[in-house]
């Protein structure tokens, strides 16, 4: 069986965290070392990138996005315009996105600013929103209600979310908070500390 893994990136770097081990088991390098298929623009600073769950990601930046192919370790579209891709998203969320989470349920949520968005996977449509994050997430801490850093769903039946250098766990089937708001190095030792803080985006990966 696979291990499960999720990618965290900042600036022009990243590590890849075994989910199944509960360790960091690529210490922090260069984007640009060991993911030559991204193109330069996408090597830095990233808005956030979602694993759609077809056995594609999908990378955004500024405006733009592409899809990257997981088995065969590709980009198969793009870059190209986020507008040209995702015409059932509303204007607003056609740039720089905070971030964007598969909810695992058929659903994935975009969040920009205090904002966000339900997209339904199967249907191509979004069927939420865009609407205040704090008129449907009231288990959120106000603090967590915008400018997210990121947020992944963690496969275990938890989602984190982080923001500067704090973290939550939310807990998918019951839609609640259960652990957080606190800081990340409090509970996340195996990231070293310049990934405790300031997150570009985290990603889930099925590693082959």
């Amino acid at each position: 069986m696979s291990d499960r893994a999720a990618y965290f990136f900042k600036g022009d770097r990243y590590l890849r965290y075994n989910i199944t081990n509960d360790t960091v088991d690529v210490d922090p390098t260069e984007i640009s070392d060991n993911w030559p298929a991204l193109p330069t623009e996408f090597q830095s600073d990233l808005d956030t990138a979602i694993n759609w769950g077809d056995g594609n990601a999908y990378f955004f930046k500024a405006d733009r996005c592409l899809r990257y192919n997981i088995t065969n370790d590709t980009v198969d579209v793009g870059p190209t315009e986020i507008s040209d891709n995702w015409p059932a998203l509303p204007t607003e969320f056609q740039s720089d996105l905070d971030t964007a989470i598969n909810w695992g349920d058929g659903n994935a949520y975009f969040f920009k600013a205090d904002r966000y968005l339900r997209y339904n996977i199967t249907n191509d449509t979004v069927d939420v929103g865009p609407t205040e994050i704090s008129d449907n997430w009231p288990a959120l801490p106000t603090e967590f209600q915008s400018d997210l850093d990121t947020a992944i769903n963690w496969g275990d039946g938890n989602a984190y979310f982080f923001k500067a250098d704090r973290y939550l766990r939310y807990n998918i089937t019951n839609d609640t908070v259960d652990v957080g708001p606190t800081e990340i190095s409090d509970n996340w030792p195996a990231l070293p500390t310049e990934f405790q803080s300031d997150l570009d985006t985290v990603v889930d990966w099925d590693e082959a």
